[in-house]
């Protein structure tokens, strides 16, 4: 393939040249509508040619002036000043090829033209089929052009297209030395002659049926007609269908194969569809959300089933399967997970589960604020999508202060609080309140009994304060983590120097919803 369509290049060049030189000749008088006294020259020729007592001087032009040139003719021959090479330009490609050069400028003297071994895909065509081609070759990057009414939806050595016209389709691998073709004749196919269907001819209610299409001509795709009240668990147009019996009795299943061309005559199949009596039932257990490419694990626990059979997107990574126990990871296709677990001893004594999993890129985000030293200790998603983060700050001069952020569901920064005092806060854990405010729990030096004290502060939902709350005594008392209670209230824990029976105790403290003190425990 490579040399026949080197071939080709050289004696499309070659024939630019034969031209000038009938030209020379007086054999030609105009080609292309281009010639001495042509009234309307093509394009390409509106550029200076004048004689000399050598010969015929062909266009001389800059780089810029060359590509300038509106639509070239087929072997158009200049000669380029800027590298001093005789030029030619080959419209199949849309490029200029150097047909001669000093050697100290000729591209082909120091790089080898790609190599195309061949060119693999249909040559039967309908309309608006998807379709896939490949280009198997070396040294250099594809450049395909097809027949008109065609759509390029991947543009690499291999790429795919949508349908549309019969034609040649050309392929091309092309360097800096040049370009080498091949092509593929597409003629108009035909609709799929026939389809069959494989699959149980028995099977069990609530079972997990699978049934298969094959044809005998090319399709794109597959139509299928399910009974009334059956519902598919995978794409109705592809070649595999899975789909849940949900009532006893005998049904037909029906599919045609079909592509641009037409479909095929549809093929029935028969299922009769008997009870189920294993019991308890199967339950999958696992996620229903994950982030994409994360590894996640789906396990369906059965008593007396002997063989699990697994249902998932078929682009999902695979990464191990045992027993009861399934592992992988998701792409960006939300899918049905399926199990059939089964006791292969008596027939229909098969249970299946489905668990529908959904994927999110789970979008890594950093934020940062201009502050002369901060640490966030406590996160927590809000309810509009956002993030509320506490804890604390060193701002310009001022001691440790409580320092709370708010940011929206894109990580822009909505409004801070700080919350400080004569000596130090800080703030280690925040919870959204049911008011959609926020309540925070951790320390204070400024007030209190002394020491830190059990530090508690409630914002609105725009950062303002509403409440604070000190509890502790003499020594050292700290709030690590606080929760909001069913009574509108709060309870705090964390640990106490002041009371109980060691140098640090559990300390336990509850507020109401306005924050007064309930009661304290230590442990």
């Amino acid at each position: 393939m490579n040399g026949k369509f080197k071939m080709k290049r050289a004696f499309s060049l070659l024939k630019g040249v034969v031209l000038v030189a009938l030209l020379l000749a007086g054999v030609v008088s105009k080609g292309q509508n281009v010639g001495v006294g042509t009234l309307n020259p093509h394009p390409s020729a509106q550029l200076e040619m004048r004689s000399t007592n050598q010969g015929l001087l062909i266009p001389r032009l800059t780089t810029v002036q060359r590509d300038g040139i509106s639509n070239p003719a087929h072997s158009l021959l200049i000669f380029n000043i800027d590298n001093f090479c005789l030029e030619a330009y080959d419209s199949l490609q849309g490029k200029w090829f150097a047909v001669s050069c000093p050697s100290t400028c000729n591209p082909c003297d120091t790089c080898p033209l790609p190599v195309i071994d061949s060119i693999v895909g249909l040559g039967s065509i309908c309309p608006n089929d998807t379709l896939t081609y490949i280009i198997y070759g070396s040294g250099g990057l594809p450049v395909w052009v097809t027949p008109s009414s065609w759509v390029l939806l991947t543009p690499s050595d291999t790429a795919r297209f949508i349908s549309g016209n019969p034609g040649v389709l050309y392929g091309s691998l092309c360097n800096e030395c040049g370009c080498v073709y091949d092509s593929i004749v597409l003629n108009m196919g035909s609709a799929p002659a026939s389809v069959s269907i494989v699959g149980p001819q028995t099977s069990c209610v609530l079972d997990t049926l699978v049934l298969s299409a094959s044809s005998s001509g090319f399709a794109s795709y597959y139509s299928w007609q399910l009974p009334a009240g059956w519902t598919p668990l995978s794409p109705t147009n592809s070649a595999s269908l899975i789909t849940i019996p949900p009532s006893l009795g005998t049904f037909s299943v029906s599919v045609q194969a079909c592509n641009g061309c037409g479909c095929s005559p549809p093929t029935t199949h028969t299922v009769n569809i008997i009870n189920n009596p294993l019991n308890p039932s199967v339950a999958i257990s696992g996620p229903s959300f994950v982030c994409l490419l994360d590894t996640i694990v789906l396990k369906a626990p059965h008593p007396t089933a002997n063989s699990w059979t697994w249902f998932y997107p078929p682009s999902w990574q695979l990464i191990s399967q045992g027993g009861d126990s399934i592992v992988f990871a998701p792409d960006s296709m939300n899918g049905n997970v399926i199990v059939k677990v089964c006791d292969t001893t008596s027939f229909c004594t098969c249970d299946i589960d489905t668990l529908l999993v959904n994927t999110d890129t789970c979008r890594i985000s950093s934020f940062c604020l201009a502050i002369q030293s901060g640490r966030g200790y406590s996160i927590v998603q809000t309810s509009d999508g956002g993030f509320a983060i506490a804890g604390g700050t060193v701002y310009f001069g001022h001691s440790i202060d409580v320092y709370v952020v708010k940011l929206d569901a894109n990580v822009n920064l909505q409004w801070t609080k700080i919350i400080d005092g004569a000596s130090n806060e800080n703030g280690y854990s925040i919870v959204q309140t049911s008011d959609g405010g926020y309540a925070i729990a951790g320390y204070t030096t400024s007030v209190g009994a002394g020491n830190n004290d059990v530090y508690v502060v409630k914002l609105d939902a725009n950062g303002n304060l509403q409440w604070t709350k000190t509890i502790g005594g003499t020594s050292s008392d700290i709030g690590y983590s606080i929760v909001q209670t069913s009574d509108g209230g709060y309870a705090i824990v964390g640990s106490t120097n002041s009371f109980g029976a060691g140098a640090s105790d559990v300390y336990v403290v509850k507020l109401d919803a306005n924050g007064n003190l309930q009661w304290i425990k230590t442990i």
